[in-house]
């Protein structure tokens, strides 16, 4: 959504500089230029009241209320101001990540990419909304069509490009991967710092806005202002050029063929990444079942015989489900999304009731029930974590 045209005269380089000497202070100017519907020139003010200008010293509260104003004419760019004003707490404001949030959102609805980011970081981090991966995904795949990337998603590339952009997800992708330099690694914890991690107390529970934030919220609506400019000029030009319409009225309108409606988009599927977790999936799942089967047939022997294992005591038939999960289960969190091993679970989940079902109905395929369930459950839980792993669910990190 494009800012309110300014009704204002542009400004010189001299009064960029300085603000205007008026007895009613900045308060009045805010509120005359907003009378005015004048979005650039609010901008400008809010620059001029943040550095001082002729008045000497800062007048963080009046800038504020600049960006708000520009915000309510609609300026993205002001929006995004807004919520850095709100989770600094600058100009006399109290910090409140739900009104940074709103504002962000605001910003975001409106086609602004720093404020896309964010929201994406805030499900990211879960900060005021719950935390929410699949949400902060959205947002970023969002924030990749904004920033015109092409690269398939969770590709090295597409995780590189996203990084550069502030998506906390991906910096400390980055900053974890064993291929990255250290000067990468130093850059990109800055830029995660900036959009909102908070390393220092090792939770993420909490995001600040630096400095330089703000600078570049300057510098985007400068540039807004001479994008502006430039399109009022090329418009006054045009305008005096006779229409092609007039030209040739008796030349029928071409028609433009209709596109074709297009089905949703399928998930895209990453085998590269896919097989990378499975292989190490089937790594752990392994080392599980084996020791779990041979640790529990040396079990049943030394039962039988009259003693007794550590831990397991004569209770043999636990030990190859409790090697299955804590080898084989529990280690698939560190390389697959929270969302694709739930799904799996559910998919071993069935297998294991498949088999139980099986065994009551004499239908005995291997050595024990126990055994049947375990193994029914690992196949179903390697089929969903292969399943799901091709469509999204293997962590960035896992190749």
């Amino acid at each position: 959504m494009s800012a309110p045209k300014s009704t204002a005269t542009p400004a010189t380089d001299a009064q960029e500089e300085e603000l205007p000497a008026d007895a009613a202070g900045p308060q009045a100017l805010v509120e005359s230029a907003k009378l005015q519907g004048d979005v650039e020139g609010l901008l400008k003010l809010a620059k001029q009241l943040r550095s001082g200008g002729a008045h000497g010293k800062p007048d963080m509260r009046a800038c504020f209320d600049a960006y708000r104003a520009a915000a309510e004419l609609g300026s993205a760019v002001a929006q995004h101001a807004v919520g850095l004003f709100h989770l600094n707490g600058g100009g006399g404001l109290e910090r409140s990540e739900r009104d940074a949030a709103l504002s962000f959102r605001a910003a975001a609805d409106q086609g602004h990419l720093a404020s896309k980011v964010l929201v994406g970081n805030l499900y990211e981090l879960g900060v005021h909304y719950r935390a929410d991966a699949a949400k902060a995904d959205v947002w970023y795949r969002n924030v990749a069509r904004s920033a015109n990337v092409e690269a398939e998603p969770d590709s090295p590339e597409y995780v590189r490009a996203l990084a550069d952009l502030g998506c906390v997800r991906y910096c400390l992708a980055l900053i974890e991967a064993p291929d990255t330099t250290e000067a990468d690694r130093a850059r990109y914890g800055r830029l995660a710092k900036t959009y909102g991690y908070k390393p220092d107390d090792g939770a993420r529970t909490s995001i600040t806005a630096e400095q330089s934030t703000l600078d570049a919220v300057e510098a985007e609506a400068e540039a807004e202002s001479k994008r502006s400019g430039a399109l009022a000029a090329e418009k006054a030009a045009s305008s005096a050029k006779p229409s092609p319409a007039s030209v040739a009225k008796s030349e029928p309108a071409k028609e433009e063929p209709k596109k074709k409606a297009t089905p949703g988009a399928a998930p895209k599927v990453n085998v590269g990444l896919a097989s990378a977790g499975f292989f190490l999936t089937l790594l752990f799942m392994a080392i599980g079942v084996v020791l779990g089967h041979v640790l529990r047939h040396l079990a049943l022997e030394k039962i039988a015989s009259g003693g007794a294992v550590p831990v397991f005591g004569t209770n043999a038939e636990a030990i190859l489900p409790a090697f299955v999960l804590v080898l084989g289960v529990a280690p698939n969190l560190l390389f697959y999304r929270a969302a694709a091993f739930g799904k799996a679970v559910l998919f071993g989940a069935a297998a294991a009731i498949g088999a139980e079902v099986l065994w009551g109905m004499g239908r005995h395929f291997l050595e024990s029930r126990v055994m049947q369930i375990t193994d029914f459950g690992v196949a179903g839980l390697l089929v969903g974590l292969l399943v799901f792993g091709l469509f999204g669910g293997v962590k960035p990190g896992s190749k």
